[in-house]
């Protein structure tokens, strides 16, 4: 809106409303206070209607033993009532900010747009089945997946309309090799809804310690605007011998509006949290950073960005296939930043060290950009 604006006039004669690094700076700033300002509101709303998420921390029967040998510590913190779904006010500061600093007509920031309210539809029926009916589980994990490849389905199907099949769209570039790609065709749509699962799914597991996925999301939404920033400019683009995507900027805007909105939810969700992000929050953010990736022609870069998150997905995963192929449990709980706690870890050192080690990914991801 701001862009359309400019572009008309109503905002005089300065330059400075045009340009996208004033426009995605706003944007951060935006989503921030708009998140915080959000957040606080919506706490006082649940706490009212007493909408909480109730915590066990008992210890599981598997882990008892453990605990009795002295190789797993105890269950440290007391059952708590914390308030959930802020993932509403997370999905609302990016759409206000993100529809009132980026370029609307760019089918990118569209597409990213409509992928996050998806998404947030599905964790909000998700959250609201469990705070519901506390002992279920929330929605199927079959129903989860179906509706997730039909967002994904819905998501690509505008971006081919909006932007036509093209043959770069289609293909896979490696990074620090030139000219290195894998071309799929038809089979991008099963690495787009793969992508998608798998990073939205990461988030969601990885919220699971106070601060920990807020925190993250911030590092690597910052981080990738920069990488959209750069694929979306000509001259940046051939200098660093990458793939030039047109209109990739202004999705850097929708990435800047999510990594301040998460810093926004980290002001109240850092330790000890007064509200959980839940799925309505974790899913959308989770499945645009995979978004920024794929579309970016940078999917090698945001898995190396997206580090920590994978690390937390693979342990959960390595965790359900052992047991189910053998009947034993690989860790004595999961995800990672579980077994890290029962191993004595305190929770802020989990948490502090897992934005250090993100930072560093952010920053090695932005160095193979430069390496050819």
């Amino acid at each position: 809106m701001l862009l359309w604006l400019h572009e008309a006039g109503l905002l005089g004669k300065h330059a400075l409303y045009g340009y996208l690094t004033f426009r995605m700076v706003f944007a951060a700033v935006a989503g921030f206070l708009l998140c915080a300002g959000l957040t606080w509101l919506l706490m006082r709303l649940l706490r009212s209607a007493k909408m909480f998420e109730r915590h066990n921390y008992e210890d599981f029967e598997h882990i008892k033993p453990l605990v009795e040998k002295g190789l797993a510590t105890p269950a440290a913190e007391k059952p708590r009532t914390v308030v959930s779904m802020g993932g509403i006010a997370i999905t609302l500061s990016v759409l206000l900010s993100a529809g009132f600093f980026a370029d609307l007509r760019n089918p990118l920031v569209l597409a990213g747009l409509l992928l996050m309210v998806l998404c947030a539809a599905l964790g909000f029926a998700d959250d609201w089945q469990k705070l519901k009916h506390p002992r279920s589980h929330g929605m199927s994990e079959a129903s989860k997946i179906l509706i997730g490849i039909l967002a994904a389905a819905a998501v690509l199907g505008l971006l081919y309309r909006m932007n036509g099949v093209s043959d770069d769209f289609q293909t896979v570039w490696l990074p620090i090799f030139k000219n290195t790609a894998i071309h799929l065709g038809g089979f991008y749509f099963v690495l787009f809804a793969a992508v998608l699962f798998v990073t939205s799914n990461s988030v969601n597991i990885t919220d699971g310690v106070d601060g920990l996925a807020a925190g993250l999301v911030a590092v690597a939404a910052l981080a990738l605007a920069v990488v959209c920033y750069v694929v979306g400019r000509t001259d940046f683009s051939a200098y660093l011998y990458i793939t030039h995507v047109p209109g990739a900027g202004e999705l850097a805007v929708l990435l800047a509006s999510c990594s301040g909105a998460a810093l926004g939810f980290l002001w109240h969700n850092a330790a000890p949290a007064s509200i959980y992000m839940g799925d309505t929050g974790s899913l959308p953010l989770g499945a645009v950073l995979g978004y920024a990736g794929l579309v970016s022609k940078q999917e090698v870069l945001m898995l190396i960005v997206c580090g920590i998150f994978l690390i937390e997905f693979a342990s959960s995963l390595i965790q359900r296939v052992s047991y189910k192929l053998t009947g034993k449990r690989y860790f004595p709980i999961a995800p990672v930043h579980h077994t890290l706690e029962r191993a004595g870890w305190p929770k802020n050192h989990i948490v502090v060290r897992a934005y250090i080690i993100g930072i560093f990914l952010a920053l090695i991801a932005l160095g193979t950009l430069k390496i050819r």
